[in-house]
């Protein structure tokens, strides 16, 4: 009796780990498959979000020619050389 017993506790347990080990097999794939949506999803986000930046910059060299200027910009373009080197030029004659 106690050999039928065992044979019954050695079968439960090889049904069991076999049932284990198809279970792992399953969450394996599951998990792969996961990882592999949300690398592809990161992917399509950064795809998009440097096309977005291209387009982005795109428009703003559009813009930046026919834009107006204000008085900030009109300044720093008509600054021209500082006073110390006016005087020195004056100065030294050139």
């Amino acid at each position: 009796m106690a050999k039928v017993k065992d044979r019954l506790i050695f079968e439960t347990k090889k049904m069991d780990a076999v049932a284990q080990r198809k279970a792992n097999r399953e969450q394996k794939l599951r998990a792969k498959e996961s990882h592999a949506n949300k690398l592809a999803e990161k992917a399509k986000r950064k795809r998009e979000h440097f096309q977005e930046v291209e387009e982005w910059a795109n428009a703003a060299a559009r813009n930046r020619g026919s834009a107006l200027q204000d008085d900030a910009d009109e300044m720093f373009l008509k600054k021209g050389q500082n006073k110390k080197r006016e005087a020195a030029n004056r100065k030294y004659g050139f």
